[in-house]
């Protein structure tokens, strides 16, 4: 069956688990014999309480700590600002772990052992011979059911004997028999309780709690129900954490699982992807080269998932189709199972974490990694999961508005690297590349409108509006003038990158990054946008189109890049990790890289091409050779940057570029259970980030359509190695849902259905088309279509 993880071994680490979650609850599953561990997580468990952090002495520095940047006085102006902008403590909450289920039983000699992440219903299976007796183990989160459930089964003379109980270490205050069948735990971290519930239900055999054990004895199929609740949540966590197991015990496990797996299914089953692959074995004719592809794929499924990782790595990225289709389906999975309606968005880790103290405190960082979590929803046919995403905007907001006026006496919200649970957005940490900067709001904002035009809700518009006003007023207030009469950020920063000044000092303090431009740019452009579908006509629209006007225009520096500052400084990094330069290319849409790859131009649908290029080429040449010199110099050495690269590389139309990078982001920046690895120091060098999941699929939707800048692209950048292939069901800006088949690299059909009334040119290779549907319509267009150059719209 396609679309599954599986192994010869059990877990011995945590980044080699494999992970379950129901948008709140979420574990990570090792798979072992003798001692099974499970960790477990809650979203909302974090540590510590809302507090203001806002530093006295912001506002009565700010002026003089402009004043020194722009007086080119920067060490001076970073002194400043470390003492007078940082936030008092300077560190936001950190999400947390809830700790382990333990369950130990003899050790056992056994044979025929398999662990595996089965994608098409969200269930960890474990199983092995013993003695001619199966055991078997399944694990899922259940969003109906609001709990994680566990199916322990014995299938021959054999029969189940083990113990269980929670593990935190020293970080428990109660654990304690609920009754003969349940067991508690909790903890409070000074703001925060959690309580947990743990139950058993079985066939035959005994089940006793002794001390804080639950133990098993003589069953052939055991239940285990787990659920907790946090003070976030309710006054009552235990009574509450024990309601939701009580219920769940009502139910027989063919009930459990079937409505988790409907459920699931219901978001999962939207997309289908499959990248056709030819083998040297085959005769190459029409009537048998997918029978052969399959062949190929289905020796591939045939071998562990972590050894076709290492293939990948020995054979230099040779094509192993079946593996990137599984990576794209199992960044969904973990969205589905790590973000869902009425909950919080995903962290740094998504939903999963093992640890008291997590790297970088597995918090929602906003200079790129939590944007990068939310890029896919939409295109991967996911809107839903991207509702957390907006609600905790809305807090943030409100917090912000505070921060706003405490921090510059501005207007509106701002929000800088970092924000929390609380929605915090004070400046988090002492970091001088990054702490200050006030672009994050900003770039949140955006979000809104890049969501209604992907589902053209207005509705959705009108109850988010406020998040993009709130953040132009605050740039209304903030922006200042300089002696050309350019509207600048300041202090600033390109995150999270430096520059060497005149006198040789590595700094990062600057006013004007070109990244401010262009998120400005697109705040600016979407909140006009929006105001004009609501019919919001005020006087803040006409500021908004005049600052708009008086932006620093983008430059070329002395290497042919597109400038990173307004000076061209030269990189104290030039291999950095961040491109924040190159936000106009993606997610942005003001370096038009299909223009400059000549992928939207030379229309041959009779109709004349009336871009003027000129200047869409020149400053797209200049962005890629940023690109091309970011990587000259060891770029994209992280997960989500990696990621990043393959959008810009998508986005300029080169899919060996993308292709090469993809690979290159399953070999050097992967876990053997496909999550995303960054470099840490800690004891394995490298962490779970999941923002290089979440880009490098949406990265594989670019590669196969492109629908920015009021037009659709198909098939941009499709590598030579995936030459043969069929998608269903992404989706596109306008409200529509694309599926197609393309065969040694040239499209065979193109079925679009629009869920509102549709209006779009269409793009394949030199041709174009005009397509118009109604709302409710589907069409199909055949390769042909384009080439005999045929209207598709409406009436034509």
């Amino acid at each position: 069956m396609k679309n599954i993880l599986w192994y010869r071994k059990p877990a011995d680490y945590w980044d080699e688990a494999l992970p379950v979650g129901n948008g709140r609850l979420g574990a990570m599953v090792y798979g072992r014999i003798e001692e099974e561990r499970i960790q477990l997580n809650e979203e909302s468990f974090w540590s510590g309480a809302p507090t203001n952090r806002v530093n006295p002495d912001a506002s009565g520095q700010l002026k003089e700590i402009q004043k020194l940047v722009l007086d080119k006085k920067v060490p001076r102006a970073q002194e400043l600002a470390l003492m007078a902008l940082s936030g008092t403590p300077q560190s936001q909450r950190c999400y947390q772990t809830l700790g382990e289920l333990r369950i130990f039983q003899e050790a056992v000699s056994c044979t025929d052992y398999r662990r595996e992440l089965n994608l098409n219903d969200a269930v960890v299976r474990t199983g092995y011979t013993q003695a001619e007796t199966v055991f078997t183990q399944e694990v899922f989160a259940s969003k109906p059911d609001d709990c994680i459930v566990i199916r322990k089964r014995a299938e021959g003379d054999g029969k189940l004997c083990f113990r269980c109980r929670f593990d935190r270490k020293q970080l428990i205050d109660h654990a304690f028999a609920v009754d003969d069948h349940t067991i508690s735990y909790d903890y409070c971290n000074g703001g925060m309780w959690f309580s947990g519930v743990l139950s058993a239900v079985t066939d035959v055999g005994k089940i006793r709690t002794v001390g804080e054990f639950l133990q098993v004895d003589g069953a052939k199929e055991v239940i285990l129900l787990f659920s907790v609740v946090t003070s976030y949540r309710s006054k009552c966590p235990f009574e509450d954490a024990l309601s939701i197991v009580r219920k769940a015990e009502s139910h027989s496990f063919d009930c459990l699982y079937e409505a988790h797996r409907k459920d699931y299914q219901e978001l999962y089953g939207r997309v289908k992807l499959n990248f056709g692959e030819e083998t040297e074995n085959c005769v190459h004719d029409e009537t048998n080269n997918a029978e052969c592809m399959e062949i190929e794929k289905t020796a591939k499924m045939d071998i562990p998932t972590d050894e076709r990782l290492e293939q990948m790595k020995k054979d230099d990225g040779e094509p192993d189709a079946g593996l990137l289709e599984l990576y794209f389906q199992y960044g969904r999975y973990l969205m589905i199972s790590g973000s869902r309606p009425g909950g919080l968005p995903l962290t740094l880790q998504g939903l999963w974490n093992a640890d008291i103290t997590p790297p970088w405190g597995s918090r929602y960082t906003v200079n790129i990694n939590l944007q990068m979590n939310y890029w896919p929803v939409d295109v991967c046919n996911l809107s839903e999961c991207g509702e957390p995403f907006f609600e905790l905007l809305k807090r943030v907001v409100k917090s912000g508005q505070i921060t706003a006026r405490e921090m510059y006496q501005c207007r509106g919200f701002v929000v800088h690297h970092n924000t929390d649970l609380y929605a915090d957005t004070a400046p988090q940490d002492h970091y001088i590349p990054a702490s200050y900067w006030v672009m994050g709001g900003g770039w949140l904002a955006t979000h809104v409108w890049e969501h209604y035009l992907f589902t053209k809700d207005v509705k959705f518009l009108k109850n988010y509006f406020e998040i993009l006003r709130e953040a132009v007023v605050f740039y209304r207030d903030f922006l200042m003038e300089d002696e050309q009469e350019r509207l600048l950020i300041c202090p600033s920063v390109s995150p999270e990158n430096s520059y060497y000044t005149e006198t040789g000092a590595s700094v990062s303090m600057c006013a004007g990054a070109t990244m401010d431009t262009e998120i400005l740019q697109e705040l600016f452009e979407d909140y006009l946008s929006a105001a004009k579908v609501l019919e919001m006509e005020d006087a803040l629209v006409e500021e908004v189109r005049a600052m708009k006007r008086k932006l620093p225009e983008f430059r070329t520096g002395k290497y042919g890049q597109l400038m990173e500052w307004l000076e061209d400084y030269e990189e104290a990094e030039p291999g950095h990790r961040h491109i924040s330069h190159l936000y106009g290319v993606f997610p942005g849409n003001q370096i038009d890289g299909m223009k400059a790859a000549g992928c939207v131009c030379n229309e041959k649908d009779g109709s004349q091409c009336v871009d003027d290029l000129g200047d869409s080429k020149k400053l797209a040449k200049a962005a890629k050779t940023s690109l091309e010199r970011r990587l000259r110099y060891g770029g994209g050495h992280t997960g989500w940057s990696c990621a990043w690269i393959i959008l810009l590389w998508s986005r300029f139309g080169d899919a060996d570029k993308a292709y090469e990078n993809l690979i290159k982001l399953l070999t050097q920046s992967t876990f053997s259970n496909l999550m995303d690895a960054h470099p840490f120091t800690c004891e394995r060098g490298r962490v779970f980030q999941i923002d290089g999941n979440m880009g490098a699929i949406t990265a594989i939707c670019e590669m196969l359509v492109q629908s920015q800048n009021n037009r659709v692209v198909l098939l941009p950048a499709l590598p030579k190695q995936l030459a043969t292939g069929q998608v269903q069901g992404i989706r596109i800006r306008g409200n529509a849902e694309i599926s197609m088949e393309w065969r040694d690299g040239r499209l065979v059909y193109l079925e679009l259905y629009a869920q509102s009334d549709f209006c779009s040119k269409l793009y394949y290779k030199d041709y174009c088309l005009l397509i118009r549907l109604q709302a409710g319509e589907r069409k199909r267009i055949e390769e042909k279509n384009f080439l005999q150059g045929s209207f598709m719209e409406k009436g034509v």
